[in-house]
């Protein structure tokens, strides 16, 4: 697998999850975020519905400090009326592929901003929707 090494970025559940569990390609989203200028607070991103996952994923198993940890380079956007409607349209070209709502949220949003996608979810690599999708693993 290739570096990552474009950001800014915009950060699916899955890739959050496999970075806080330390799972295959947790080192991949650990080099992606080093990269990241905090300072920027478009430069890392996750849908707020991913968030939402994340957070339901992990439950108790998610401390405080990690979270503080993650706040503090990935930054949540708020999931838009624009965001909405590019989720649902982005049905029908990913039905064969089996993405949820969250998986589309977060694919809206990278599109609404041409930014690319950092996920586990191998699936994505052959969506062909606008965004640039990186696996981690």
């Amino acid at each position: 697998m290739g570096h990552i090494d474009r950001p800014p970025y915009v950060v699916d559940a899955s890739a959050v999850i496999a970075l806080l569990r330390d799972e295959p390609g947790a080192a991949e989203v650990e080099r992606a975020l080093a990269a990241v200028d905090t300072t920027d607070p478009t430069a890392a991103l996750i849908s707020t519905v991913n968030l939402a996952e994340v957070h339901q994923a992990l439950g108790p198993e998610l401390p405080a400090s990690l979270i503080g940890e993650v706040d503090s380079v990935i930054r949540p956007a708020a999931f838009s009326a624009t965001h909405a409607r590019g989720a649902a349209a982005l049905r029908e070209p990913t039905r064969d592929l089996g993405l949820s709502l969250a998986d589309r949220a977060c694919l809206a949003l990278a599109r609404s901003l041409d930014l690319t996608v950092l996920t586990a979810d191998r699936p994505w690599a052959r969506a062909d929707v606008g965004v640039e999708i990186r696996l981690i693993r």
